[in-house]
C-alpha cells in the first residue's frame, strides 16, 4: 500500500496562493504586474546595477514565464520610469520613482510576513525552508530535463 505524502504540491499551493492573494492586493493598489513587482524587489536587493539581460533571465529562471512576457515586464518599468540605466555602471537601478513605488509596497510585505510567520517556532521556519528549497531544485531539475 501506497502512503500519500505528509506534504505535497497542493498544501504547497494553497499557502502560496493564500499569500500570493495578499501581496496581489498590494500591488493592484499600486498597479503594478507581479512580474514588474519582481524586478524592483531584486533591484533592491542587488548592491549593483543589474543588466536588463540579467534581469529577463532571473524572471524568465524565478517565474517560469517566456522571455517576452519578461521584457516586456523590464521595459514597461523603464517606459514608466521606475528604472533607468545607472550612471556609470552597465546596468538598470531603480530610479526615486521606483523607489517611491517600492517601499510602501515592501514595508506592507514585511509586515505581512510578521504577521504570518512572526511566532512560528525558528526550527520550524528552518526545516521548511530547506525543504522549500529543495523541492523547487527538483522541480527545476525536472523542468531542465
Amino acid at each position: 500500500m501506497t502512503t500519500n505524502p505528509l506534504l505535497t504540491g497542493r498544501d504547497i499551493g494553497m499557502a502560496e496562493k493564500a499569500t500570493r492573494a495578499l501581496l496581489d492586493r498590494r500591488l493592484a493598489e499600486a498597479d503594478l504586474p507581479f512580474a514588474s513587482w519582481t524586478v524592483l524587489y531584486t533591484l533592491a536587493a542587488e548592491p549593483e546595477p543589474v543588466t536588463r539581460e540579467e534581469l529577463v533571465r532571473r524572471l524568465v529562471y524565478g517565474l517560469k514565464i517566456g522571455e517576452g512576457e519578461a521584457s516586456a515586464a523590464v521595459d514597461g518599468l523603464a517606459a514608466d520610469g521606475l528604472v533607468a540605466p545607472a550612471p556609470g555602471a552597465d546596468g538598470l537601478a531603480m530610479t526615486q520613482a521606483g523607489e517611491a513605488v517600492h517601499g510602501p509596497i515592501r514595508q506592507a510585505v514585511a509586515e505581512i510576513t510578521v504577521e504570518l510567520y512572526g511566532d512560528l517556532p525558528e526550527a520550524d521556519l528552518a526545516a521548511t525552508q530547506r525543504t522549500l528549497a529543495e523541492v523547487t531544485r527538483r522541480a527545476n531539475a525536472r523542468l531542465a530535463r
